[in-house]
């Protein structure tokens, strides 16, 4: 049985006090990754799945934390709509438990109270926004709208990071010497007299770090290789 949640009609809900804003001028834009909702409450998880789907989102709904975990994994891009408080386990737990796992999905937090040492624990795990119940519809997509975005940063950064690495790995034990000089602004007679080595000697290593790094010049390698922990 998939846990992803198909209605075809708005579940009731109560009206709200205000005007609600129109869901679909909440997502200015669509963006990849899916909306993991974790609710044990049936309704809220219907009702929840009901607007994120109707706003244009792909969700995956499940009542608990042990369904989440056995479904999702790390790979699995997209974000968090996780309800505080989980039957006996609470949303807090499952934090723990993805942060063991090395999983930083986005988070958004809803909860039918906004304690505030809930609120602060749940920022400390990492929880990017805090809702309470009953959440606007509106507000909901947007927020989500933004997690998905950071989400999607995020594994672009690390798939930078990733080919980056690769780049890196191709180089000689020497060309790993000289590359940190050139990253200081040493010139190639500096680094040859610092390495002991001829200047052309120094020149080819600068040369062959460029092309291996994929970097036109010097500049390029330094901003290249300044969020890199060199070995």
């Amino acid at each position: 049985m998939t846990p992803t949640e198909l209605l075809t009609s708005p579940p009731q809900a109560p009206a709200p006090s205000q005007a609600p804003r129109s869901i679909e001028s909440a997502v200015t834009h669509s963006v990849p990754g899916t909306v993991f909702l974790v609710d044990d409450d049936p309704d809220a998880r219907a009702q929840l799945s009901y607007h994120l789907m109707k706003a244009g989102f792909s969700v995956q709904a499940f009542e608990g934390a042990a369904h989440f975990l056995a479904s999702v994994g790390p790979l699995d891009a997209g974000c968090l709509v996780l309800d505080l408080q989980l039957g006996g386990d609470t949303g807090l737990d499952l934090l723990t438990l993805l942060a063991d796992r090395h999983e930083e999905r986005p988070v958004v937090m809803i909860s039918g109270e906004a304690e505030v040492p809930s609120v602060v624990q749940a920022v400390q795990g990492g929880v990017v926004d805090f809702l309470v119940k009953p959440v606007d519809p509106a507000t909901l997509c947007s927020r989500v709208a933004h997690c998905l975005a950071l989400d999607e940063q995020r594994r672009a950064n690390v798939a930078a990071e990733r080919d980056l690495r690769r780049r890196y790995n191709k180089l000689t034990p020497r060309e790993r010497e000289v590359m940190p000089l050139l990253v200081e602004g040493k010139t190639v007679k500096r680094i040859a007299a610092d390495l002991g080595i001829s200047p052309k000697t120094a020149d080819v290593h600068r040369g062959r770090i460029l092309q291996k790094m994929d970097c036109d010049s010097v500049v390029d390698l330094v901003h290249a290789v300044r969020d890199l922990k060199l070995d």
